[in-house]
């Protein structure tokens, strides 16, 4: 077993290392996307169901004024 580090080695351990932390940052950031995602789909509910209470409340003012 080689127990000297060659300068080709310790190039590679260092690419190892920049992947294994570019991995960890893309773990972060698709947890951070699944987080935000979650919310966006949260705020796109709240707004289609303001959007149909607006109709709804648009139609009973119309008939209202008919009255």
């Amino acid at each position: 077993i080689d127990l000297v580090h060659d300068n080709v080695e310790r190039e590679l351990i260092r690419e190892i290392d920049t992947i294994k932390l570019s991995q960890q940052k893309l773990r972060q950031m698709l947890e951070r996307l699944n987080t935000q995602n979650a919310i966006n789909r949260a705020s796109l509910h709240e707004l289609e169901r303001d959007a149909q209470d607006k109709f709804r409340a648009r139609v009973l003012d119309s008939a209202a004024h008919n009255v």
